[in-house]
């Protein structure tokens, strides 16, 4: 007697949920960008050591992800200063990412076979 072997299978790519996995992926992002400018603020007001290698890095990052919106106010107070400067690009990244979040829902539903449906009418 021979014993069969059974070889699993990945199921096949269907393509319904790639819009939702994008929608996801960018909120993820965007968070991610409004996080790390938080975190700035955070150091920042709170007068973190910048010879820390964590604090160096997210004061690294943050001035990539500022959407070149500092200097959009100008006020004596330094704290404010940095709250405006980067809170404000936080907040628009959160922004971004719920519309861009809610434009890719809207068309995973408004697509009835998804993403495969879309492929195939190339």
């Amino acid at each position: 007697m021979s014993a069969e072997r059974h070889v699993p299978t990945l199921p096949a790519f269907d393509g319904r949920h790639v819009f939702g996995r994008l929608a996801s992926l960018v909120r993820l992002v965007c968070g991610m960008f409004a996080l790390i400018l938080a975190l700035h603020v955070a150091f920042a007001v709170g007068q973190a050591n910048l010879d820390n290698w964590l604090v160096a890095q997210v004061v690294d990052w943050s001035d990539g992800l500022t959407l070149g919106l500092p200097g959009l106010f100008q006020h004596p107070n330094a704290d404010f200063l940095t709250i405006a400067d980067h809170g404000v690009p936080a907040f628009t990244w959160l922004i971004i990412g719920a519309v861009v979040g809610r434009v890719l829902r809207r068309l995973e539903a408004s697509v009835p076979g998804g993403w495969a449906m879309i492929s195939r009418s190339r």
